[in-house]
């Protein structure tokens, strides 16, 4: 069978599907710091907007998403819409770090990471 393999052309190829746990888990192991975005919304004012900040202020003409830090922005307005996203990820955190083998620098920066976060899963939460 391996040589069978070796002869295929990629049109021949067939890719695997993972159910979507099995999906998440490689991505979290594999890729711990991918990050599919910011949930928030932005009414976006320049000079509040912390995505921008570093900018010029010529270039400070529309939000950077890639730069979004909804837990530091006083642009962000996270809704209880959002507030199964936020949670989910409070939880994910929690799960990490009780992995005793994780190197000191990951645990440091998921243990900031859910500093960061716990403010408005608190707020969230006190609304809910």
């Amino acid at each position: 069978m391996a040589a069978r393999l070796a002869t295929e052309t990629p049109d021949q190829l067939q890719a695997l599907a993972a159910d979507p746990r099995t999906a998440a888990d490689v991505l979290r192991s594999e890729l711990p710091d991918l990050h599919f975005g910011t949930l928030n919304h932005c009414p976006w004012q320049a000079e509040q907007a912390e995505c921008t900040r570093h900018l010029p202020e010529a270039e400070r003409g529309a939000p950077l998403i890639g730069a979004c830090q909804p837990t530091r922005c006083r642009n962000s307005a996270v809704t209880a819409a959002h507030a199964p996203i936020w949670l989910a990820e409070q939880h994910d955190l929690t799960e990490r770090l009780r992995d005793r083998r994780l190197p000191a620098a990951r645990r440091a920066a998921l243990r900031a990471r859910l500093d960061d976060i716990k403010p408005i899963t608190n707020a969230l939460t006190q609304d809910l």
